[in-house]
């Protein structure tokens, strides 16, 4: 399943998991990032892990930041609207709980605008695991489609026969 280009998601439709890491990128952008909501919400999430998630998710969000070669596009905190780097953020945490490290890196490579290097994805599975364990899955959340990833139609037939060398 991807999104739709022409309706963007909502933070509504997100489960709590989800909406955690949301608010996390959108408060980090801002300078917010250690305020205490967020030190509560970790706690609620992530129980005994809530430290160790809530640093991996900043380095994560600090190397973004480093390694990335373009910028990237966060609502403001409290928009209902998703970006769409706010879903691939998304889909790159939820290959990182399923273990799917060449998934997730695909998208790192497509988000940051170069291959990434440590430590982005094991930050990313060890805030996807403390999550995990508190039993915060973020697998339904919808695969990214790559822009420019469109299929080309087949030639037909007569033109496929004409494209074809043939040796006398």
């Amino acid at each position: 399943m991807y999104p739709d280009p022409a309706a963007p998601m909502e933070l509504w439709q997100l489960d709590y998991g989800q909406h955690l890491l949301v608010w996390s990128f959108r408060a980090y952008a801002v300078g917010r990032y250690h305020c205490p909501v967020i030190v509560r919400e970790y706690g609620s999430a992530c129980g005994a892990l809530a430290r160790e998630a809530r640093v991996a998710v900043e380095v994560f969000a600090q190397q973004v930041e480093i390694q990335g070669r373009r910028p990237v596009s966060l609502s403001a905190p409290g928009c209902i609207d998703l970006t769409r780097d706010e879903q691939l953020l998304l889909a790159i945490f939820a290959a990182a709980q399923r273990g799917e490290e060449d998934r997730c890196l695909a998208h790192l490579t497509w988000l940051l605008a170069t291959p990434p290097r440590p430590p982005v994805y094991p930050a990313a599975h060890v805030a996807t695991q403390a999550l995990a364990l508190h039993g915060h899955w973020l697998g339904a959340m919808p695969q990214v489609q790559a822009l420019g990833a469109i299929e080309t139609p087949a030639p037909p037939e007569a033109e496929r026969a004409s494209a074809k060398m043939t040796r006398p």
